[in-house]
């Protein structure tokens, strides 16, 4: 077996791990975190994990009403400014522990006033080192290049820390029931087999989500672009009617998730117009409003709506995963690329 596909199938335990393992420590920095005042969240990160930082963008918006936004890290690197960082929460993402500028960005936050939480899968790493705390995904060995269970991992952190501290007993109840659903998801792979091999010769796509699934869209474009070598677009699905529509044409591959929240009607809309433009309509969802538009519907379970960027990510990763083996292609590793990027 593929280590891509193995890591992927690994999800349910391993999340199931990182709740359990950081529920106590995360109460604590939790509080840590209140006796400073935080008005402000500044997420730091690169690739993958700057998807992850995408969704902590939505998801501390969302629940605990804090204004977010993502550091330009060549800021500190490149033109090495200063900024005014009191009463702002810097929260540095690295499945390594060791991107350098990421590394740079916490530094620098931790000297200018601002309380620093490190997310990371590597202890000890340089990352920890330059935090006030640190959260460690306890996602085992990833063997495979392309990151499955370190990104997912990375999204329970957030959830977990985003719950905690609005105290919302409810949801941290719900999110162990996340692995089951998980479990449930990987079945679906017999449905992807069926119909992957009409995606054989594709190469362009876009990937549209939107809200909390926009992290979701971006981070499947990500694994099609590492593993299948193709351009693969990902946006918001507001954006997307902003002009790019105009790209689309007959048998267009466009990945469409739309889960059962408020962003629904109007992907729902976008479903109908590129119908219209004969796109070839890949839909993840589990609801038949908008699953009648797609020429590939990926029928998911219900569940929570707050928890569907951690289900339909996995989706996206079996869709990855398949589509870099009918191309004839390594998934584990990718031309090009290692495991820890280093940029300034």
């Amino acid at each position: 077996m593929s280590y891509m596909l193995d890591e992927i199938e690994q999800q349910p335990q391993v999340i199931k791990n990182t709740i359990l393992k950081n529920t106590v420590k995360i109460r604590k920095i939790c509080n840590e975190i209140k006796k400073h005042n935080i008005n402000f969240i500044i997420f730091a990160a690169r690739g993958t994990s700057d998807n992850a930082a995408t969704f902590g963008k939505y998801i501390f918006g969302y629940i605990n009403g804090i204004p977010t936004g993502l550091a330009a890290p060549s800021l500190f690197t490149v033109y090495q400014k200063k900024l005014k960082l009191k009463n702002s929460l810097v929260i540095a993402i690295s499945q390594s522990g060791e991107s350098t500028d990421v590394v740079e960005v916490i530094k620098q936050a931790k000297e200018q006033g601002a309380y620093c939480l490190a997310i990371t899968n590597k202890k000890n790493s340089s990352i920890t080192k330059n935090a006030h705390s640190t959260l460690y995904c306890y996602a085992g060995n990833e063997k495979s290049i392309p990151a499955t269970k370190t990104y997912t991992t990375q999204l329970a952190l957030l959830y977990l820390l985003s719950f905690t501290l609005a105290d919302k007993k409810s949801e941290l109840e719900k999110i162990n029931e996340v692995p089951k659903k998980m479990r449930e998801i990987l079945l679906l792979q017999k449905n992807i087999l069926k119909e992957i091999n009409n995606y054989k010769f594709i190469n362009e796509c876009l990937v549209l989500g939107r809200g909390l699934n926009y992290a979701t869209a971006l981070e499947t474009a990500l694994k099609i672009k590492e593993t299948s070598y193709i351009k693969a677009e990902a946006m918001s699905g507001a954006d997307f009617m902003h002009g790019p529509i105009a790209i689309i044409d007959k048998n267009f591959p466009v990945l469409l998730f739309a889960p059962h929240d408020e962003t629904l009607k109007s992907m729902v809309d976008i479903a109908r117009k590129l119908e219209d433009r004969q796109a070839d309509r890949i839909i993840i969802s589990s609801e038949d409003s908008i699953l009648e538009y797609a020429n590939f519907p990926i029928k998911m379970p219900k569940f929570d709506v707050i928890f569907t960027p951690l289900l339909y990510t996995v989706i996206g990763q079996i869709f990855a995963y398949y589509l870099s083996i009918i191309k004839g292609f390594n998934p584990d590793k990718p031309r090009s690329l290692s495991k820890i990027t280093e940029t300034m």
